[in-house]
């Protein structure tokens, strides 16, 4: 694909990071619905797609970093005790590969995390290092243990982390046409592990599907603490040190507005990215119609614009009955039956989560647990 300027790249930016959100085998259908609506964009869009096919595609939006030279890898390094094997995924800050037990004694496979030569130093380092110290600090059978870390030979800091062979939620979830409930259940086991992270004064800061997977066994593990943050960390600190991460760092699309304005961040930062995710989850759909939006505009609607309930949402698709109907079947219900199963309270229970200011959201992920916990019950929340 030709060089494309700073305007065209802002105008595709958004398209790109919500193609690579959707299930690989139904990326062919998402193009078809964009190419009705921008046949340019789609065709771009499709480009890129086959050019990062192999990256962890969310990851790639977060930095302008080079990839390995064709042909390089890194396949057969030993780090520490730990032997790479394969390429897992590849982002801003670093790679992550599959790695086993150097020794053969230890049948455990792992996830071993590399900072990018480029970034071992100053800012890359020091963040890395807080990773570190964030994971040290949890300990929770939905988050992934750290088994080690440590700086290679080469000088490239690393960490070892229990290996998830699992799949972004929204899929597992599409594929096994997981009914509402279900849908539920899962995510209060991702509010579960959130918990034990604020629990912990810690932030997670990136909440979205590809950050969660689930087994074959219907384990739920949320990973990637790369831009957390550390609560209790002394204010002077935080500020020397360059607290938050550059906006790049940022997935837009799952951020909550005083991400993008630089406003306060609490734990009500991981609410309303919760909030999105379970809208996405229930719906299909993003809060925000992302079709046809500049990065700016993405911007502007989540800071400003407030999303429109996931009923009426649905609702306003009467004329894709298609999508409508696929969406319903990949919850096994109908259109109508899943409009009436939003409606009687779950509608308000995201809108709640979702609120701009932060003081309005649920007071913790635990309150937004027990508002889920009483849908589940069929106790009634809000207008049926």
């Amino acid at each position: 694909m030709a060089a494309i300027d700073s305007d065209r790249w802002h105008r595709l930016s958004p398209h790109l990071d919500d193609a690579l959100d959707v299930a690989p085998g139904r990326r062919q259908e998402w193009l078809e619905t964009l190419r009705g609506v921008d046949a340019d964009v789609a065709a771009d869009v499709q480009t890129m797609l086959a050019e990062h096919r192999a990256l962890d595609a969310e990851r790639f939006l977060e930095a302008d970093v080079p990839l390995l030279p064709p042909g390089a890898t890194l396949a057969g390094t030993t780090i520490g005790v730990y032997t790479l094997t394969r390429l897992i995924a590849h982002g801003g800050m670093g790679s992550v590969w599959l790695a086993s037990h150097s020794d053969g004694r230890v049948d455990e496979a792992a996830a071993v995390k590399l900072l990018h030569v480029e970034g071992s130093s100053g800012a890359g380092v020091e963040r890395f290092a807080r990773e570190r110290a964030i994971l040290a600090r949890l300990a929770h059978q939905n988050i992934p243990r750290l088994l080690d870390a440590g700086t290679s030979g080469a000088g490239r800091p690393y960490l070892v982390l229990e290996y998830v062979d699992g799949t972004h939620v929204d899929t597992y979830c599409d594929q096994r046409a997981l009914a509402i409930d279900a849908r539920l259940r899962l995510f209060l086991k991702i509010v579960a592990a959130l918990s034990h992270v604020h629990a912990n004064r810690i932030v997670h800061l990136d909440i979205k599907s590809s950050n969660v997977l689930v087994t074959k066994e219907g384990a739920v593990k949320l990973i990637d603490f790369g831009i957390a943050e550390a609560l209790d960390r002394p204010r002077q600190s935080r500020q020397a040190q360059s607290r938050r991460p550059p906006v790049s760092a940022l997935t837009p699309r799952s951020a909550a507005p005083e991400q993008l304005t630089d406003g306060v961040i609490t734990t009500a930062t991981d609410v309303y990215a919760l909030g999105v995710l379970l809208y996405e989850l229930l719906t299909g759909r993003h809060p925000v119609p992302l079709a046809g939006l500049s990065a700016g505009d993405l911007r502007r609607a989540i800071v400003a614009t407030e999303a429109r309930v996931m009923s009426t949402t649905l609702a306003d698709l009467h004329r894709t009955a298609d999508l409508v109907a696929r969406i319903a079947s990949r919850r096994a219900t109908t259109p109508s039956m899943l409009r009436r199963r939003l409606r009687r309270g779950l509608d308000a229970i995201v809108a709640t989560a979702m609120r701009k200011d932060p003081a309005a959201r649920y007071a913790s992920v635990d309150a937004f647990a027990d508002d889920v916990r009483r849908s589940l019950e069929g106790e009634p929340l809000g207008d049926d």
